[in-house]
């Protein structure tokens, strides 16, 4: 059961421990004039205890820098025994569902503050995106999408999983090299043998699919219509960027309502465990219900972010390793893994 408490303001220590990318100076006024003026009780910081009696501060700096704002001498807090890395790796999940919400910026910050604290935080030196991932409460995609910005983690050969496990990396497939200007302008390439061979031209798309019968197709329980050709008279269906989905990524297209529901059900049983937890219900008394609800939010968000959203750029829906192969891309890693150019 949590332990709360008044502390001292001046006590609370918050050396790099800031996880959001800066302080909203207009949420701390907001705070501090609830305090005073509007008679609201805002919620408990949370702070952890080490063994010489230091308060680190692991949720709640807009609090404490609002309590600081109005000259307050102690603010109200949930004090749990720990050392500094706990409230670390509390303040990198901290705000997942709760408080002033995270901003995409702060996400970053976290990922990125989780990477440079991993030997604090007992990772491995070069993780893999998953693990931060898990520890900063966003999805496996975002934190891979911003470690990629980090030279030390980009440029390694190889990452280590939770099992302990360390794997190279897979090579760079063609389609991939294809955007690099210096490779796809060559008009030859080498091969194992070492003699120049003459590359083949890069196609723009994946190949039509062959033209299959109504007879053929029902036979073999697919649907007997024939699939629109990509921007086609018939206006083809489009993507959230305007571009037409080419033919053969349709089936993919028209199945994005399943990923929608499996984030609508995940949304509902979320809605029951906070329902729960703001109710303290004794039938999930033993419940971690910031550890569940963290992790319920994290697969809302790859769930929702991994949606089709438009044909990927890169590869013009060829598939490449930015699109996981599959030739589209959902909006969040579009906003965090394409590349400026490619957008225009």
């Amino acid at each position: 059961m949590a332990k709360i408490v008044h502390v001292q303001v001046d006590k609370v220590r918050t050396e790099g421990l800031q996880a959001r990318a800066a302080v909203n100076q207009e949420v701390v006024r907001e705070y501090a004039e609830a305090a005073t003026g509007g008679g609201a009780t805002l919620p408990p910081i949370v702070v952890f205890r080490d063994e010489l009696k230091n308060l680190w501060i692991g949720d709640g700096i807009h609090r404490l820098a609002a309590a600081k704002s109005i000259g307050q001498k102690t603010i109200a807090a949930d004090v749990r025994e720990g050392t500094r890395v706990d409230a670390l790796r509390h303040a990198l999940g901290a705000n997942g569902l709760h408080g002033l919400r995270r901003t995409t910026a702060d996400k970053a910050h976290a990922v990125k503050m989780a990477y440079e604290h991993r030997t604090e935080l007992g990772l491995p030196d070069v993780p893999a995106a998953n693990l931060i991932a898990e520890i900063v409460g966003v999805s496996h995609t975002f934190a891979s999408s911003q470690l990629a910005t980090v030279a030390s983690w980009r440029d390694a050969t190889a990452r280590t999983g939770a099992d302990g496990k360390t794997r190279d990396l897979p090579p760079i497939p063609t389609h991939q090299l294809a955007t690099v200007a210096s490779w796809r302008g060559a008009a030859a390439g080498t091969g194992a043998d070492g003699k120049p061979q003459e590359l083949p031209p890069i196609p723009t798309r994946r190949p039509a699919p062959k033209a299959v019968s109504s007879e053929q197709s029902a036979a073999n329980g697919g649907d007997p219509e024939p699939r629109r050709a990509a921007g086609g008279v018939d206006g083809g269906p489009v993507d959230e960027l305007g571009k037409h989905i080419p033919a053969d990524l349709l089936p993919v297209w028209n199945r994005r309502q399943e990923m929608q529901d499996a984030a609508t059900a995940i949304s509902r049983i979320r809605v029951a465990i906070q329902k729960a937890q703001d109710g303290n219900d004794p039938l999930w008394g033993e419940i971690n219900y910031s550890s569940i609800l963290i992790k319920l939010s994290a697969a809302f968000a790859e769930i929702t972010g991994a949606k089709p959203w438009c044909v990927c750029p890169m590869c013009q829906g060829i598939g490449c390793r930015a699109c996981k192969q599959r030739g589209l891309l959902g909006q969040y890693r579009y906003d965090n893994a394409i590349p400026r150019e490619f957008k225009q």
